[in-house]
């Protein structure tokens, strides 16, 4: 089947999908080397494709981990608000805050304010970001098999940071520089019976990797994308995720994650072996809770030595319980006139 091609700069905007998000995460480090580790991600899901009489309703979660020491900031917004000029214009531009503030719209922004150039705030982080290759197409043309479902998507995979660390609990903002990643993900089909394993890395040479393996009871689908120094990509779809022994089980939600994996893709001639850089990264989701830190990674590429630095999210695994976070949401929609 064919599929609409990925067009720039409109498909950075809004679709007319049943679930959308567009994401971020980095490792940041200050100007005396502390290193911290941040995830932003904006959700747009469209209740009436579910059956549910409302406008699109939009989500927010945040994370800041402090890596050194593990110290963890996690949030969720169920529900957020979107400024009139959002998604008005070609490119990224989305401006959004809690509900209660309607007149005027704080403190969090998406917006792409130039060609390849990202402004990311959210009350965690105030960054600049410049991206230093074309976007990647996941799956070859932007559009990927996910066991049965389909999705649209597409990463920037080298973007260079810097700002300020924001979080209301600091004395002043923290200077800061590093990398990020971006991914924009539009699908018809909400996940919330599926289940993966994800990783984003950005590798020494200027590599970067983008691989998941992805199940629900239909079936399983892998993912491995390397980006080469000058943006060449190169794909399959064969990989082994071992897991090692190390996992942490979740107090709240009873869930075990595991934390370390190695990943071998022979198509690519690539070993990686990944090292989760703090246990406790979990969001609380409901049904979705899942957990979503900064890696590290060591391994071989073309049989040179690779290392660096990434993140994993690790999503559907089994829960002691877990409240409809979906009916949550809709709840707080009816507050909204």
């Amino acid at each position: 089947m064919r599929h609409k091609e990925v067009d720039f700069p409109l498909d950075e905007g809004r679709h007319h999908h049943a679930l959308e998000w567009w994401y971020w995460n980095g490792h940041l480090w200050t100007e005396s080397s502390r290193h911290f580790a941040f995830m932003n991600c904006l959700f747009r899901l469209s209740p009436k494709k579910m059956g549910f009489p409302l406008n699109d309703l939009y989500s927010a979660h945040y994370l800041l981990i402090d890596v050194d020491n593990g110290t963890k900031h996690a949030k969720i917004d169920y529900l957020v608000r979107l400024s009139d000029d959002s998604f008005q214009r070609d490119g990224l531009l989305i401006n959004y805050t809690d509900p209660l503030f309607v007149s005027h719209y704080l403190g969090k922004t998406m917006e792409e304010e130039r060609l390849g150039h990202y402004h990311l705030k959210d009350g965690q982080v105030d960054l600049y970001l410049r991206s230093n290759k074309p976007a990647m197409l996941n799956g070859g043309q932007g559009y990927v098999g996910l066991a049965g479902e389909s999705s649209y998507y597409y990463s920037l995979t080298d973007l260079t940071a810097s700002g300020y660390l924001t979080a209301k609990e600091r004395d002043k903002p923290l200077k800061v520089t590093g990398r990020a990643w971006m991914d924009h993900q539009w699908a018809n089909t909400i996940f919330r019976h599926d289940s993966w394993t994800w990783f984003s890395l950005q590798l020494s040479g200027q590599i970067e990797v983008l691989l998941y393996e992805y199940h629900n009871d239909k079936r399983q689908v892998f993912l491995a994308q390397v980006s080469e120094a000058d943006g060449q990509v190169k794909l399959t779809r064969k990989l082994e995720l071992r897991p090692r022994e190390r996992f942490w089980r979740s107090r709240k939600t009873g869930k075990d994650y595991f934390l370390d994996w190695q990943i071998r893709v022979p198509d690519l001639d690539l070993l990686l072996n990944i090292k989760a850089e703090t246990e406790d990264a979990e969001m609380i989701f409901g049904p979705m809770s899942y957990w979503e830190g900064p890696i590290s990674a060591t391994g071989h590429y073309k049989q040179k030595a690779v290392n660096g630095l990434g993140f994993q999210e690790l999503v559907g695994r089994p829960a002691l319980h877990h409240p409809d976070h979906l009916q949550k949401l809709f709840k707080e929609a009816k507050k909204i006139k």
